[in-house]
């Protein structure tokens, strides 16, 4: 697996900062002897993140990128235990997941360790993995799974971090949550 990446940032104030990046992302997948298969991929990786400060304590922020999941060599290539008997069937048309995230956040902070964020983010992902059921006696029963990608998917969801302090009560006190 390789990567190459160029980033820039820009200050348009001191209030207002952007910040971009573009990878490509280069990999081989290998599977040797009997059932020899190679697979090989490239991806294209934009990032572009945004802070803004509208008055002090508080920054907004937001965030668009494609992210490229990696292969399990397991999920992709054959392998079988002579002890036992078993045999794991892996998927060699398995392609790494992608996704589009984006994400928007405020965050409030006060005193020197007070602070609360909520972000709300999603992602739109295609080629997401999945447990594909398999017929692998061919009598039209499922009798097995292994590792597939699904056309499209989309995860939505929120983070809600806080942190206070409570020095008032007991020195040092302060609950995370």
């Amino acid at each position: 697996r390789w990567e190459a990446f160029i980033s820039d940032s820009w200050t348009i104030s001191d209030r207002l900062t952007i910040d971009g990046t573009l990878t490509g992302e280069w990999s081989t997948i290998t599977q040797t002897g009997d059932a020899r298969k190679e697979r090989s991929f490239f991806y294209l990786k934009p990032r572009l993140s945004a802070s803004w400060k509208p008055a002090d304590g508080w920054t907004i922020r937001g965030r668009v990128e494609r992210q490229v999941g990696q292969l399990d060599f397991g999920a992709f290539a054959f392998s079988a235990s002579v002890g036992d008997g078993t045999g794991r069937v892996g998927n060699t048309d398995l392609k790494p997941d992608q996704a589009w995230v984006s994400e928007v956040g405020i965050e409030r902070r006060w005193g020197q360790r007070g602070v609360a964020s909520l972000t709300l983010v999603n992602e739109d992902i295609s080629d997401a993995f999945a447990a594909v059921p398999l017929d692998t006696n061919g009598d039209g029963r499922i009798d097995g799974e292994a590792r597939g990608n699904l056309p499209s998917a989309n995860r939505r969801g929120f983070t809600l971090d806080m942190t206070l302090p409570l020095e008032q009560l007991v020195p040092g006190l302060e609950v995370s949550v």
